[in-house]
């Protein structure tokens, strides 16, 4: 049997890029343990001081907190050459397990899980410890009824010493924070965002912030914002979408300042509305349809949180020793309900501030300067070179009249029209300019007229995409916000005005994403593909090779050539089958006139995504139906459709589907329509 210690080893229950975690048992205490440890081989090398210093600075940052909703850690030691931490067993599943599997929790369980885990980081940060890596991995549900459990302080930054280099990214990218990312100072609000980001995902089903690749997402964390989590799920109430947003926002001094406040905003929501059900999530009630939360609101909050605000409702006492003020003193945001008390003197460090360079500013706003001013030159010689090739265009000696070009198109004069003037459009179609072109007889030439060329906003040159075998051509027709994803590269961010057109190629796939789908057409390989939707409505579509394939019409009328009407009617008609919010572990099925069209099988995966595919039918009356649910056991919504397909048409079906609750047959709710 393994020992590490005094400590037994029973079986292992887990295993990471740097360590293992192992089930034992003290016997001296009598009691079950985790023990965790490092790997030999992280332990060689360049990076092996950095991990012992992570592994021994854990040992210190979790060793100091003793609270219900943190993993508790009795002991620290080193068996030979391998360091190791003993902890308390909690028995039970991750949080990042529960989401994958597809399980979805009610509202009410929502907003407990959030509190607990708010309430757990404002005991930490109290305490002076900064987690910096909170995600669902990282979160424990144990017991019955499940409670969370924030375990894992190895990336852990204490407040009161700086144990890490500049520069070093700790942490997941899909929950980090922005100031993660940008390098500045961080503090108890960083994790409160890693919050928001599990609560996002929580309450939709989804993440707010995702990609293929980590440059991706670092850059939507830091330059974009999230979809409102309410167009994801309509079910879900304005307040928690408030509260949620409130996590997300880019600046740390406009989301909640202590994890108590996020805890109160949290319980205020349990408390305003009924308890949440397994069959679906209730709607919101009207006191918070205006999506405002008191966090000074009179809450159950937690024995801990009750603790730290005892000090609210004692008697009168000698004054205490000044402390430096609150987060939420600092940027004069305090609830009116804690300005009638003074706060509970607590053992904060406030967060560093960061230091600016006076140096640094001026070189940018020097360079900066320097960027215009090279930029206005050249647009000054440019319009200078476009003034002087137009004044000597109009220098040039008239043409001979005996080579009368624009005399060519007069009519004759024995015509009635000889004695009329030229219309206005004979003048804008002539090859020769009017003010050279020569003048009637008898009447000297009208001095030539320099004009300044208008001003228009360049825009930077579309990219050649003719040697890829997918081409999209989009063009705007009002403002619209896009983004195009081509292959495996990074999302490229484009903003359209009215009448601006881009281009964009890929090898495989093309992904396109908007804000206001009513406004874009595109054409993929010169073909016009259907309208994505409404005006002001968001949508995400996606294109292959399978989109440029022909129906069994137009193949055979492509084959037939000019073989007359026959071939024409025998032209088939398509139908766009476009599929909003669709849950990944749901089977999904369209069934033309009692003939299977098309299925996609659900996988074991939560959230969910959108569906677009074209099918060629043939021209006529068609039944068509769409089942979501199981197709094996039979269990789901299933929804018809009736409409008329004539031949060389495309008929769009819209599924605005939307799901709520756990798995159940009447979990799924969906919309039909045949545009």
């Amino acid at each position: 049997m393994k020992l590490y210690g005094r400590y037994e080893v029973l079986e292992e229950i887990g295993a990471g890029a740097m360590g293992a975690v192992f089930k034992g048992r003290d016997p001296v205490m009598d009691r079950v343990v985790a023990i965790k440890t490092i790997h030999a081989s992280a332990l060689v090398g360049p990076m092996a001081e950095q991990y012992r210093e992570r592994f021994t600075r854990e040992a210190r940052a979790a060793g100091r907190l003793a609270h219900p909703g943190i993993v508790t850690v009795f002991d620290a030691g080193v068996e030979g050459e391998t360091p190791y931490l003993v902890m308390e067993y909690v028995p039970g599943r991750t949080l990042e397990e529960v989401l994958h599997s597809g399980e979805h929790y009610p509202i009410d369980k929502v907003c407990e899980i959030g509190q607990q885990l708010a309430e757990a980081l404002a005991y930490a940060h109290a305490n002076g410890v900064i987690h910096r890596d909170i995600k669902p991995a990282n979160i424990q549900l144990t017991g019955t009824p499940e409670r969370a459990k924030v375990m894992d302080f190895g990336v852990a930054k204490l407040t009161q010493a700086q144990v890490t280099s500049t520069g070093t990214l700790l942490g997941t990218p899909a929950y980090m924070a922005p100031e993660q990312f940008t390098g500045m100072p961080l503090d108890g609000r960083s994790d409160l965002f890693s919050l928001g980001v599990i609560l996002y995902w929580m309450a939709t089903g989804d993440k707010p912030f995702s990609g293929d690749t980590i440059t991706a997402v670092s850059y939507k964390i830091v330059h974009t914002e999230p979809i409102a989590p309410r167009q994801l799920n309509p079910g879900l109430p304005q307040g928690l979408e408030t509260v949620i947003l409130k996590c997300l926002a880019k600046d740390p001094a406009a989301r909640h300042q202590t994890g108590d406040e996020l805890a109160a905003d949290l319980a205020a929501l349990r408390t305003s509305q009924p308890t949440a059900t397994a069959s679906g999530i209730p709607a919101a009630p009207a006191a918070n349809t205006g999506g405002t939360i008191s966090s000074a609101a009179t809450v159950p909050l937690s024995a801990s949180a009750q603790m730290r605000r005892s000090g609210t409702q004692a008697p009168p006492q000698p004054p205490a020793p000044a402390v430096p003020p609150s987060a939420s003193q600092r940027t004069g945001a305090a609830p009116a309900s804690r300005a009638a008390a003074p706060e509970v003197p607590r053992r904060v460090v406030p967060p560093a501030q960061p230091q600016r360079s006076s140096t640094k500013m001026w070189i940018y706003a020097l360079a900066a300067l320097l960027v215009l001013a090279v930029l206005w030159g050249a647009g000054v010689a440019k319009r200078n070179r476009q003034l002087a090739a137009e004044e000597a265009a109009h220098q040039q000696p008239p043409p001979a009249p005996a080579v009368p070009v624009a005399n060519a198109q007069q009519p004759s004069a024995q015509t009635p029209a000889s004695t009329t003037p030229p219309p206005a459009t004979a003048e804008s179609t002539s090859p020769i300019p009017a003010e050279t072109r020569p003048a009637a007889a008898g009447k000297p030439p009208a001095p030539a007229k320099l004009e300044r060329p208008a001003e228009t906003a360049t825009r930077p040159p579309q990219p050649d995409v003719s040697g890829f075998p997918l081409r999209l051509e989009v063009t705007a027709t009002a403002p619209a916000s896009v983004e195009i994803t081509a292959d495996d590269n990074p999302v490229q961010m484009h903003s359209l005005g009215n009448g601006e057109t881009l281009r964009a190629g890929a090898n495989k796939i093309l992904q396109v994403r908007t804000d206001n789908a009513g406004a874009l057409h595109l054409k993929l390989n010169d073909r016009q593909m259907p309208d994505l939707g409404p005006m002001g409505s968001p949508r995400t579509v996606r294109y292959t090779a399978r989109n440029l394939a022909p129906g069994a019409g137009e193949e055979a009328q492509q084959s037939a050539g000019a073989a007359g009407p026959q071939a024409g009617a025998a032209k088939s008609a398509h139908v766009d089958v476009e599929v909003s919010n669709l849950p990944r572990f749901a089977d999904f099925a369209v069934v033309l006139d009692g003939t299977p069209l098309f299925e996609r099988k659900g996988r074991m995966e939560g959230g969910a995504e959108p569906l677009s595919r074209i099918e060629s039918i043939p021209p006529g009356t068609h039944t068509i139906a769409v089942f979501i649910g199981n197709r094996i056991a039979m269990k789901g919504v299933r929804h018809e459709v009736t409409g008329e397909f004539a031949a060389g048409q495309t008929r769009t079906l819209r599924v605005n589907s939307h799901f709520e609750g756990r798995r159940a047959p009447g979990m799924f709710m969906f919309d039909l329509s045949l545009d």
